[in-house]
């Protein structure tokens, strides 16, 4: 992959998830060659579409992809997880707030 040139999301933009791209990449032996930083994912899809460099997205991203002719691939070997967290006032939180907080902490069972 690293022979290829790469599209990455702006670290601006969305900063944990370039500084996880940036710890995968800077594990191998050769330099990345990055190409473009872009702001969206439809902009990192479009470099991709018009085969002017690889991208490198999270599962989700993948998974809500339409793109014709673009396929997504998990990199080999274990990917770091992109630690998450939930940010609220501090303050007791509403009915709807609280069932919310209920339901994403069921998602990740002893995470929370």
């Amino acid at each position: 992959m690293l022979q290829h040139p790469l599209v990455l999301g702006d670290p601006a933009v969305c900063e944990g998830h370039a500084k996880q791209i940036d710890r995968i990449l800077r594990k191998q032996d050769r330099e990345p060659l990055i190409e473009q930083y872009v702001a969206t994912f439809d902009v990192m899809m479009t470099f991709v579409s018009a085969g002017l460099a690889l991208g490198l997205a999270g599962a989700a991203h993948i998974a809500s992809s339409h793109e014709p002719g673009v396929v997504g691939r998990p990199l080999a070997g274990k990917s770091p997880m992109l630690t998450t967290y939930l940010l609220r006032r501090d303050a007791e939180p509403s009915q709807a707030l609280a069932r919310f907080i209920e339901r994403v902490e069921a998602l990740v069972p002893g995470d929370a």
